[in-house]
């Protein structure tokens, strides 16, 4: 099957953006992951 041009490169910029998206939700739940770690740990330390 043969696709129009123009759909290939939609479809190419579709996922593209949808990589880096999810590329981004990682980021920013790895961030909030290490914030927490941070905040945890100073609340032990804290606490003794």
């Amino acid at each position: 099957m043969i696709m129009p041009t123009a759909s290939v490169k939609a479809c190419n910029a579709l996922s593209h953006s949808f990589d880096r998206s999810i590329h981004f939700m990682q980021h920013s739940l790895n961030e909030a992951w290490r914030e927490r770690r941070k905040e945890q740990k100073n609340e032990q330390e804290a606490f003794l």
